[in-house]
């Protein structure tokens, strides 16, 4: 399979997803092709930055974001999303 057509599309189809669930799905499609099919785990934790932007509170995004900072030693870096998120969240 050719991963990188795989995100390319994904990619058009998240910026043009009316639905954050729609949306918050293929950002995590992308995020799993980029880690799995690429072996690209910081281009996939970019994916689930985006995912958490749309929804903070998804487990899913938190869980997977959460173990990739770690992989990555980003952990600093997802506080200060969780706190971008979370003064987003606050605003709406």
């Amino acid at each position: 399979m050719d991963f990188a057509k795989l995100v390319r599309v994904l990619e058009i189809q998240a910026r043009h997803a009316l639905d954050v669930r729609r949306k918050i799905d293929l950002l995590h499609e992308i995020a799993t092709a980029c880690e799995d099919g690429l072996d690209d785990p910081a281009r996939a934790y970019e994916a689930l930055g985006r995912a958490l932007a749309e929804d903070p509170l998804d487990p899913e995004t938190t869980r997977r974001l959460e173990r990739l900072a770690k992989v990555l030693g980003r952990c600093d870096d997802l506080v200060v999303r969780y706190r971008a998120a979370a003064g987003e969240a606050a605003v709406r």
